[in-house]
């Protein structure tokens, strides 16, 4: 696909008289970046005011199958290719991701991935959209039958309001305010674990040695009661 009339347009507009600046902050397919050099030199050379909003969704396979998305490969690849191409010239720029929590197909354990994902990748976001149907898309049908129409295969899909809180705080485990609802959400899914590098420093030393203690706890009550 040829991207020349479109970063023409985008060198044509900026060379305008009296135009000083022309930013493109959101609305672009990343995924289609990689076919469109010409277009993604002049984007990010001269028409990202810092900022750049992308809608990755999801980086579990699963889930972005039933999306019909790309997966978290290609937005690494847009991530590396974007980081890489404002230092080169000589700007600080940075990648806003949108991702949904509870979306059919995403449990407990994809969200951990997610926000794991996020930490490696030195991301932040910081307003999370949890999952709502809305008529005549694919993910409504999924999400109240459980099924997806094309396959016929069986699709988890949270629906208390006790997971789908879980899953929207695990996109937030920077924030302060939501430690206690991740803590939880790692102990629904057994990946405590993960929590050294979702919190890292202090916070996971301290979560460890809490585990810890309360695991001593339980052996001295079963030495004494059994």
């Amino acid at each position: 696909m040829s991207d020349k009339r479109a970063a023409a347009l985008l060198a044509k507009i900026r060379k305008l008289e009296g135009i000083k600046h022309t930013v493109v902050s959101s609305g672009i397919r990343y995924d289609l970046l990689a076919f469109q050099k010409s277009y993604f030199s002049e984007l990010l050379r001269y028409h990202v005011g810092g900022l750049l909003k992308v809608a990755p969704e999801h980086v579990s396979k699963k889930v972005t199958d039933l999306m019909r998305k790309p997966g978290s490969e290609v937005f690494e690849k847009f991530l590396a290719r974007f980081r890489e191409e404002s230092s080169c010239a000589g700007k600080k720029q940075y990648i806003i991701p949108y991702f949904i929590s509870g979306h059919p197909g995403s449990t407990l354990s994809d969200m951990v991935d997610l926000a794991l994902f996020l930490k490696r990748n030195g991301l932040k976001v910081e307003q999370v959209q949890d999952f709502t149907p809305t008529p005549g898309t694919l993910s409504t049908c999924i999400y109240h039958t459980g099924i997806d129409p094309f396959t016929g295969n069986a699709v988890y899909v949270a629906k208390s309001d006790k997971e789908k809180r879980l899953q929207k705080s695990l996109l937030l485990s920077h924030v302060t305010e939501e430690r206690k609802n991740v803590i939880q959400a790692l102990q629904a899914c057994n990946r405590e674990s993960a929590s050294g590098e979702l919190f890292g420093g202090r916070d996971g030393l301290a979560f460890r040695q809490k585990k810890h203690e309360k695991k001593k706890d339980r052996e001295i009550r079963n030495y004494f009661f059994f």
